[in-house]
This record gives structure tokens, C-alpha cells and sequence, in this order.
């Protein structure tokens, strides 16, 4: 896949430009890519819920992001 990204005066990546065959495979692979809006399975919601009542009753901790990558960096 040959992308073309756009790169704005801040060097920063602001758009991601494919081929249309490309696209076009990709909406063939996964259903409903082009929807603006995607619905989000009951099952996920509920996962959800179920943690965020786990991080409020303390059975779970919540990590920051710096905390992750360093413990992950550490196991590179």
C-alpha cells in the first residue's frame, strides 16, 4: 500500500492518503468502514462498565500512559 502522508508548516501528520484500489479492498475486508458512525457491541459497553465499577471499588488500578511505555521500554 503506497500512502502519502501530509505533513503540515509544524512537521506534524495531518492527513494519510491512499490508491483507490487500496480503499477500495479495504471496504471489502471490513464491513461498514466507510459509516461515519459505528456501533459500539453491548458486550463492550458492559465490559466497560464492569471496569470502571472494578477502578471505584478498587479491585483495579488505573496506569498512566508514561508508566506503560516505560514498563514496556524496560522489557525491550
Amino acid at each position: 500500500m503506497a500512502l502519502e502522508y501530509i505533513i503540515d508548516e509544524n512537521g506534524l501528520t495531518k492527513e494519510v492518503r491512499i490508491p483507490i484500489a487500496d480503499w477500495n479492498a479495504l471496504k471489502e475486508k471490513y464491513e461498514g468502514l466507510e459509516e461515519e458512525v459505528f456501533e459500539i457491541p453491548e458486550w463492550q459497553k458492559e465490559e466497560v462498565r464492569k471496569r470502571l465499577k472494578d477502578i471505584k471499588e478498587g479491585r483495579e488500578k488505573l496506569l498512566d500512559g508514561a508508566s506503560v511505555l516505560n514498563e514496556l521500554e524496560s522489557t525491550l
